[in-house]
C-alpha cells in the first residue's frame, strides 16, 4: 500500500511540476515567424533524401517514384 502512495505522489509531483514549473510546454501559441519561412534571400537549400532501406530491394521500384515527383524548389540529391 505504502509503495502506491509513494509512486502516486512522485506522479503527481512530476505533474505539478510540468504544469507549473516547465515553462509552459503544453502551449501552442509558439509560431516560427513568418517572414523566415517564405522564400529566403539566398533561396531554398538543397534537399538530401535518405532512404533507410534495408534487406528491401523488391519493394523500392514501387516506393521510390514517389520522391521522385515530389515538386522540390532546388536540387535533389540522392
Amino acid at each position: 500500500m505504502i509503495t502506491v502512495v509513494v509512486l502516486a505522489a512522485l506522479a503527481l509531483s512530476t505533474w505539478i511540476y510540468l504544469a507549473l514549473g516547465h515553462g509552459r510546454f503544453w502551449s501552442t501559441a509558439v509560431r516560427l515567424p513568418t517572414t523566415s519561412n517564405s522564400d529566403p534571400a539566398g533561396g531554398w537549400p538543397d534537399v538530401t533524401a535518405i532512404v533507410p532501406a534495408r534487406d528491401e530491394a523488391e519493394i523500392l521500384p514501387t516506393t521510390l517514384p514517389s520522391l521522385l515527383v515530389q515538386i522540390i524548389q532546388d536540387d535533389f540529391e540522392w
